[in-house]
């Protein structure tokens, strides 16, 4: 009979879960299994709350997705996704600190988690913070170590923190476990890059694009490679391709950096048909301006070039190139006064640029003021002190 009354007894419990009877049993197991149910239809709730919110945060509705991650963790405080979910929103509004302990609490939850790794590492990178967020980084690679993003992630800290050999070293050793990731190979591209070793990122471009063929920003990064390795006709062959698509219609500065290659190789021709649309399409572009003054010297015609120079002093008065420009044209024209007045306002426009400097001081030379000619090359000298073109130029100026 006890048997009897015991399955009885575990019928009933099984029935009560949908009909909410719990007659006929102990009240310690009732209490029990109320809990274990409450539990469960808080998690389910918690569960459809998470997936409501985070479809808001994905559709931009931060407010709203705040909101509803509130309330749910109200209803179940012990679940680790929400705390993530609410940490993401806070990274969106800007709340950095708010969201690094959503993500410690996520973490103190459920430790196995990478993902609250990664968006910690995510708030100390923007803290720059670089060897804590390589820690982090690490940890949530190591939960989930098919995760190439959090990979990346850690070599590009490494980076930030200056060590790309370190970095390379972590990457180019996991390129056969991901042997179909371009992503990875753009990555080390970069790094190379970044290195001043072109042709290694060349190399590693051009793996990318055989297994991402459509990825067009690799292309780019492959042409500003081609053109730092000194190919310029292969960089004009990638540019080529690019500006023909729809989505590049108008990147002007894609259609700029082809007419540089163009300049580059001696096609001034080329480089000047797109300046030329480039100023028909907008007769304000300074851009485009400066860049018809660029060609218009590289052909040898001083007076165009000053026509273009004028232009562009009097659309950007801030910027250098026009008054360098000018400098040099005017002083083609055997003007040196006005040249040396251009390349002084050049280089009060960019300081920076002893360049400017040096032609300043060669066109006070031209006009028979050595006197001033030789201070120049003394302010050059005391801002670059190893300029030997300065250190030469100010031992002729003293003969």
């Amino acid at each position: 009979m006890r048997i009897k009354s015991r399955l009885v007894c575990a019928g009933l419990i099984s029935a009560t879960l949908a009909a909410g009877l719990l007659s006929g049993c102990g009240p310690s197991t009732k209490k029990q299994v109320v809990s274990g149910a409450e539990v469960r239809w808080r998690q389910m709730r918690s569960t459809m709350a998470l997936q409501m919110a985070q479809q808001q945060f994905d559709t931009g509705d931060l407010e709203l997705a705040e909101k509803t991650v509130t309330n749910a963790l109200a209803q179940d405080p012990k679940n680790a996704k929400l705390y993530v979910l609410a940490g993401r929103i806070s990274i969106e509004r800007g709340q950095l600190e708010r969201a690094y302990h959503f993500f410690e609490q996520s973490v103190d939850l459920d430790g196995k988690a990478p993902q609250p790794h990664y968006y910690q590492g995510i708030v100390l990178q923007r803290w720059q913070e670089y060897a804590r967020a390589e820690v982090e980084y690490r940890k949530a690679f190591d939960l989930e170590p098919d995760n190439v993003s959090y990979l990346m992630a850690v070599g590009e800290m490494r980076v930030a923190d200056g060590r790309p050999d370190e970095a390379l070293k972590l990457l180019e050793g996991k390129l056969v476990y991901f042997d179909q990731n371009a992503s990875l190979r753009v990555a080390i591209g970069r790094i190379h890059q970044i290195a001043g070793r072109p042709l290694k990122a060349i190399d590693y471009f051009q793996k990318a694009l055989i297994l991402d063929p459509d990825n067009h920003a690799v292309a780019e990064d492959m042409a500003l490679a081609q053109i730092d390795a000194g190919q310029f006709d292969e960089a004009a062959a990638t540019l080529r391709q690019l500006i023909v698509l729809p989505e590049y219609k108008d990147r002007k500065d894609i259609a700029r950096l082809l007419a540089k290659t163009y300049l580059s190789v001696g096609r001034i021709d080329d480089a000047r048909a797109i300046y030329l649309q480039q100023r028909r399409n907008d007769p304000e572009d300074v851009e485009a301006w400066v860049g018809l003054g660029e060609t218009s010297w590289a052909s040898g015609d001083a007076s165009a070039t000053l026509l273009a120079a004028e232009r562009v002093m009097r659309l950007a008065p801030q910027r250098s190139e026009g008054y360098l420009m000018a400098g040099l044209a005017l002083r083609k024209q055997h003007k040196p006064d006005q040249a040396a007045g251009m390349f002084e306002k050049a280089s009060k426009a960019r300081p920076d640029n002893v360049g400017s400097m040096l032609l300043w001081g060669a066109a006070l030379e031209e006009a028979g003021r050595k006197d001033q000619a030789a201070k120049v090359y003394q302010q050059v000298l005391e801002r670059d002190p190893n300029n030997d073109r300065a250190k030469k130029l100010l031992a002729q100026v003293r003969e």
